[in-house]
């Protein structure tokens, strides 16, 4: 598997990221107080569907799990959350990053009512998205790995996903 620090083949010129740069900043500055996130727009099922990349440290504020009761569907977004399974995730985590070897874990499906947050399309799927402080996206898949990184996140080994990124669609 090749890691990012390892792939040579960016072939985008210093000119191309500089005109980048001053295209995102302005998105930035404005929403300097709020989450601002660059994500991808793509359509599956009808539906208009966005993917951002988050810090680790933002999950403990941005996703809310609405677990259900007895498998009933109707009373919250996602299934219970079963007992050890986010340890295990977290475990892999640590046991992986600790030692310097490449992890991953999956996306985290989560939604929001687009009207809560704000969207600037930018063209060809490429996108800024603007989600306001106290509006929370609601897990409708991953809410063990949620918990887990909000484990690691809180813990004395924090340290190991501080740089990280993790995917929410």
């Amino acid at each position: 598997m090749e890691t990012v620090e390892n792939n040579n083949k960016n072939l985008v010129s210093p000119d191309v990221k500089d005109k980048f740069n001053i295209l995102m900043e302005p998105f930035f500055s404005q929403y300097y107080r709020e989450r601002c996130y660059p994500g991808l727009i793509f359509k599956q099922g009808k539906r208009k569907m966005l993917q951002i990349h988050v810090p680790a440290k933002d999950l403990l504020t941005l996703l809310q799990a609405k677990p259900s009761t007895n498998n009933d569907p109707d009373s919250g977004k996602n299934r219970p959350e079963v007992k050890g399974h986010a340890d295990e995730i977290k475990d892999y985590i640590v046991e992986r990053a600790s030692v310097d070897k490449p992890w991953v874990v999956g996306t985290i499906t989560a939604n929001v009512d687009e009207d809560r947050i704000i969207l600037h399309e930018l063209g060809r799927g490429v996108c800024i998205v603007v989600i306001p402080n106290g509006v929370k996206l609601d897990i409708t898949d991953g809410q063990h790995r949620k918990s887990a990184i909000q484990a690691l996140e809180l813990s004395a080994e924090s340290h190991l996903i501080s740089d990280d990124d993790f995917a929410i669609k």
